[in-house]
């Protein structure tokens, strides 16, 4: 997948995938002004509860490259479940994985990613300057609504990761809410 506009791969409120050996290079920058090579959330856009718009959940992301993202995301879940990225690489992409909360229907963070592994793979920002965001955030939701989330993160490379400018984004690895 080569010169695309928003999102190499994205899936919405899906069950039971598996997303193996792809290359996605060059995506950017979309409308939003983001951009992901690989995606996996639940969609928010009536109602915005778990009956409605379930989580994505129940998949395999594995084996995958994803490259010229500079200015998102190489891989992304909000509010997924189930969910194992193995063994995937990023390179120039401003973050490398996002694992976070998603919205619920009064536009305010609820959802927490459960059971989400990452395990493996290399993520490189192929910036030396210090402007590069976070490599991985694992994150829940804290407040009310509160959930936590789950999972683990095991013997991921992360190189050129952290911004030297915030603390939200300066961490190779940043966790919260967990």
């Amino acid at each position: 997948i080569l010169d695309v506009g928003y999102d190499g791969i994205g899936l919405t409120s899906c069950r039971n995938f598996f997303v193996n050996k792809n290359l996605v290079d060059t995506v950017g920058p979309g409308t939003s002004g983001n951009a992901y090579g690989m995606g996996f959330s639940r969609a928010t856009g009536d109602a915005g509860n778990l009956t409605s718009q379930p989580r994505t959940s129940g998949g395999v992301v594995s084996n995958n490259i994803v490259r010229n993202v500079p200015i998102w995301e190489a891989y992304d879940t909000h509010g997924g479940e189930n969910i194992v990225f193995a063994n995937n690489d990023g390179y120039n992409t401003k973050f490398g994985i996002m694992v976070g909360s998603s919205k619920n229907s009064t536009d305010v963070e609820a959802y927490g990613p459960k059971n989400v592994i990452v395990i493996g793979g290399t993520l490189d920002s192929s910036k030396t300057d210090g402007t590069a965001g976070y490599g991985i955030v694992f994150q829940g939701v804290l407040g009310a609504p509160s959930e936590y989330a789950t999972g683990a993160i095991l013997g991921v490379a992360v190189k050129n990761y952290g911004d030297q400018t915030s603390t939200d984004s300066g961490a190779a690895i940043y966790v919260y809410a967990t």
